[in-house]
Formats: C-alpha cells, structure tokens, sequence
C-alpha cells in the first residue's frame, strides 16, 4: 500500500480521504461479522482496506457472499427435511379403527438399516425409553408374531409416532438420515408446543375482545373486527414486552 503524504507549513501529513459517502453501500450482518473479525484478527488489512476507501465494498461483498452461501445451505437442508417428512408420512399406514401407525421393517429402511437384528437393539433402547417417560411400552411397540410356530418369534413391530420418535433419538447418530430425522422431531416438537401455547392466548384475546364489544354495545361487525384486532395487537404487544425484560 502506497500513503502519500502532503507538506503543511514545515510537517507532511498523511494525505487521507474519507470514503464518498454517496457511494456507501449497506452492510448486512455477515458483513458486520467480518468486520469484527478483521479487526482482532487482520489490523494490517483492515487498515490497509479502511485507508484505501476500499473497506465498504470489501464488507458488502463478503457480506452478499456469505449471505447467498447461507440461503443455499439452508435450502438444501430444509429440502432434505421436506423429504424426509413426506418419506415418514407415506410409509404410514392407519388401521381400521382410524390409528396411524408404522411397520418397524418399512422404517427401518428409512433409518439406513440393512439388518434386522441391528434395529432390534435400537428398539430394545427405545422400549426402555418409553418405559422411563412412564407410557406403556406395548401400546406403542407392538408386536407381530410369527404365525404356526411353537416358539413366540417377533418377526416385526408396528410403531405409534411416539414409539418412531423413541427409535430415532436412540439410532446411531452419525447416520445422515439420523441427524435430519432428529431435526425434523425438534422441528415437530417445537410446533406443537407453539401450538399449545398459542390455544390459551387465543382463548384469552377472543374473550377480552368480546367483552370489550358487549361493553361498548358495538353491534357493527366493521368496528368489531377493529376492536378484536386492536385487542390482540395490544396483548401481544405486552406479553412480548414482558418476555424481552425477563
């Protein structure tokens, strides 16, 4: 890097110029990420780049860089748990009484396993499972018998959802399949606890709404719906303020 150097009065001064300003671009935050990382780590480049007027571009292309790299990767992963979701619900089979359930050998196919007595030990893992969250083991894990044979033999298993879950969370992990299918339980779980919780908070807004309305003796079904909609906007305005502070 070259620094030229100006003469005033009997001192040369560094003849630095701040970036034009009109041509500043936003960076995003993968940008801002680089730019603390260029700091600790790369102070000579950084000063070169910032001395330069060569720092702006510099974050906002590393930043649009990093930002399509993350688009890309989460695409691809979500498409592989899109997959893997429609793959679990179309091995799935309901009995007459309107049951969903899943034969243990068509699963195994899907957790990568080629033998049966391999799967076997993960089942007998996830039985233990199951008994330690305090269900039933044989009304998740059921067995199919062998018919005509003096010897009870367990020729397969059908799963609840449940019971597939237990099998998931105790196969070997560094199965890719394995990983995907742990994030799509997470995935799972964590919209059914949005949905449980969202049920009461509903409850709790139609009721406050509704009063409010009987209240002000507003029979215009405009006006309600404002009001029902101000009445959540405003609840859950606080319930999110009040998280934030805890």
């Amino acid at each position: 890097m070259e620094l030229k150097y100006i003469k005033n009065g009997d001192y040369c001064i560094p003849n630095l110029k701040l970036e034009n300003l009109e041509n500043q671009y936003n960076i995003n935050k993968y940008g801002m990420l680089k730019l603390d990382w260029l700091k600790k780590n790369k102070k000579a480049f950084y000063t070169e780049l910032l001395m330069t007027g060569k720092l702006n571009n510099y974050l906002f292309s590393v930043g649009n860089e990093a930002k399509t790299m993350v688009e890309n990767i989460v695409k691809i992963y979500v498409e592989k748990i899109n997959l893997i979701e429609k793959t679990f619900e179309d091995i799935k089979h309901i009995d007459k009484y309107g049951n969903e359930f899943w034969y243990a050998k068509e699963f195994m196919t899907l957790l990568e396993y080629s033998s049966w007595k391999s799967l076997y030990n993960v089942i007998k893992r996830a039985k233990i499972s199951c008994k330690n969250s305090g269900y039933v083991v044989e009304d998740n894990f059921s067995e199919i018998i062998k018919p005509d044979t003096t010897i009870k033999e367990v020729v397969d298993y059908k799963f609840t959802r449940f019971a597939c879950y237990l099998i998931i969370i105790n196969t070997d992990p560094r199965k890719k399949s394995v990983a995907l299918g742990k994030t799509y339980i997470a995935i799972q779980t964590r919209k059914r606890e949005l949905a449980e919780k969202e049920l009461p908070m509903r409850h709790f807004i139609m009721s406050q709404a509704e009063q409010k309305i009987k209240r002000e003796g507003i029979t215009d079904e405009t006006e309600a719906n404002k009001i029902r909609l101000k009445i959540e906007k405003d609840i859950r305005n606080m319930v999110n303020k009040e998280l934030n502070y805890l």
